[in-house]
């Protein structure tokens, strides 16, 4: 797997501790959002903050670690290999 920037790391992370292992991405007239349930992580509604998370999440889906759930790439969950990398992150 290629080295993952900070924010995939912890987006993978807050994903695995959530109670569902989902990783929300919407876009609505305010902006991006993606959270999970304990946490939003873009915070500042910027294009730069903006596309820099969208990145960690498309980097987490290349490398296995999350796969979208519906048609239209709004919801990602967390994959057994996932699961993994993030129990080794958190040790």
């Amino acid at each position: 797997m290629s080295k993952l920037s900070s924010k995939a790391l912890q987006l993978l992370v807050q994903a695995s501790k959530s109670s569902d292992g989902h990783i929300r991405r919407v876009r609505t007239i305010a902006g991006l959002s993606i959270n999970t349930d304990n946490q939003q992580f873009v915070t500042q509604q910027d294009t730069k903050s903006e596309a820099s998370w969208q990145a960690a999440l498309n980097d987490l889906w290349k490398a296995g670690l999350v796969e979208p759930t519906g048609a239209f790439y709004e919801v990602f969950r967390i994959t057994r290999q996932g699961y993994e990398q993030a129990e080794k992150l958190s040790e």
